[in-house]
């Protein structure tokens, strides 16, 4: 897959075994993840935590794909345990793909959570299921188009003021130059400043890779 830019600038999609090669997945729950043998048997690498041992990794992007429990980890950092690990990625690093699953039949009040990851999973379903959804995630991760999306999918930015920052985010991700962004978010609130520009600076480092 090629993605366009100016006519002489391309930013070539890597094959999933290139990918699989290139990413670091990790795995957060209180019990024993039973794929971990069989994705590394697979060529992925995979790192296992009883629980959340280091919050600045799970804020900057260092994994490419986390899967979390959401209940019985993140005890320590707040009182809503996988759930509030979850909402602190987000806010952190809107750009992380993060896999949701657990044991438990979870109630409608708790949709919102899980709304925030990228795709949810019952850690009863078996290793294909959980290779095929980690696969798919892996592929978008690797693809520009994934973070054009996320900043499309921004809600309260006006359609010009949009397209204006779309535009950019590709100048950047192409040409591996953050600044160009610059002006573009200029303008922006802080807040929404800084989270478009945390979705620019992970699509830029990976296709730096």
């Amino acid at each position: 897959m090629f993605w366009p830019f100016k006519k002489q600038k391309t930013y070539t999609q890597p094959s999933l075994e290139e990918i699989k090669k290139r990413a670091k997945i990790l795995v957060i729950d209180d019990s024993e993840f039973a794929y971990a043998p069989l994705f590394k048997r697979d060529g992925y690498t995979i790192e296992k935590w009883d629980d959340v041992e280091n919050l600045e990794q799970l804020e900057n992007n260092y994994f490419d794909l986390i899967l979390l429990d959401i209940q019985g980890v993140g005890q320590n950092e707040s009182e809503e345990e996988g759930f509030g690990i979850l909402k602190h990625i987000r806010e952190k690093s809107p750009a992380q793909i993060v896999i949701a699953f657990s044991n438990a039949d979870w109630s409608l009040k708790y949709q919102g959570f899980f709304d925030l990851a990228d795709s949810k999973l019952a850690k009863s379903q078996d290793y294909v299921e959980f290779k095929r959804i980690v696969d798919n995630l892996l592929i978008q991760r690797f693809n520009p188009n994934f973070y054009i999306e996320k900043i499309e999918r921004i809600k309260g930015l006006n359609p010009t003021e949009k397209q204006k920052i779309i535009q950019a985010a590709r100048s950047s991700i192409i040409s591996g130059k953050i600044e160009l962004s610059n002006n573009a978010l200029k303008g922006l609130s802080k807040e929404d400043g800084q989270f478009i520009l945390a979705i620019i600076q992970t699509a830029v480092a990976i296709a730096s890779l």
